[in-house]
């Protein structure tokens, strides 16, 4: 296989898992479904490697997000943190919105 492919492979696999695990989190909230993978395809696009380590606190934030806004500002948290070095143990603490 050649880079290219093995990239998009790659960018492929990763969205699928992170949008399973979102299914997860917000499996009863249709709405907050759509919101967590728009955020996800928004912000982080084609950085393989944060759509593959978004797990943890991050999806119960993302998943209790109201708005594509308030999703948004938590992806955008989780890369700051992940520039950081913070975001490594996926555990922040859940803010609430409102």
């Amino acid at each position: 296989m050649r880079s290219k492919e093995i990239y998009a492979l790659s960018l492929y696999s990763g969205h699928q898992a992170a949008f399973l695990r979102i299914d997860v989190f917000a499996k009863e909230k249709r709405g907050a479904r759509c919101r967590a993978k728009a955020a996800l395809l928004i912000d982080l696009n084609l950085r393989t490697h944060l759509v593959a380590k978004f797990g943890g606190g991050w999806l119960t934030q993302i998943a209790e997000a109201e708005t594509l806004r308030e999703a948004r500002a938590v992806v955008r948290r989780y890369r700051t943190a992940n520039r950081a070095g913070l975001a490594q143990c996926n555990e922040p603490e859940i803010e609430t919105f409102g």
